[in-house]
């Protein structure tokens, strides 16, 4: 069953971290989250969305307060993933506050040995 675009803007809207982003990204992100593919932001209609073109402002390039290059990447690859691995990565980004991802981000470094991203099964051993 899919979510209705309501309900996936309840879940979003209701979450305290919602709040705290900027009224473009909020629009960004819901844009990006249509159900209907006709509705959805196409990926060109994305990089030339505001908050997205303000990355080219430098005191928001200070703020860290645009999409970079790397965001960008990030995104595409995302988009390739299953659903299920989307919906946990994005659970994730909604619930967990930046100290949780950064305890996260340090045992996933510490458990690939080889640096490349990927944790094998023999780095688990």
């Amino acid at each position: 069953m899919t979510a209705s675009e309501d309900q996936i803007k309840a879940r979003l809207t209701s979450n305290p971290q919602w709040m705290r982003l900027s009224d473009y990204l909020k629009d960004l992100i819901l844009g990006l989250l249509r159900v209907n593919p006709v509705d959805r932001l196409t990926s060109s209609q994305a990089l030339k969305h505001p908050w997205v073109a303000y990355g080219r402002n430098q005191e928001l390039r200070d703020q860290n307060m645009y999409v970079g290059i790397a965001d960008l990447k990030a995104m595409a690859v995302y988009g390739k993933k299953p659903v299920l691995k989307k919906l946990t990565l994005m659970y994730v980004a909604v619930r967990l506050d930046d100290i949780s991802c950064k305890e996260i981000e340090h045992k996933f470094r510490d458990a690939d040995r080889d640096e490349n991203g990927i944790i094998s099964p023999d780095e688990f051993n």
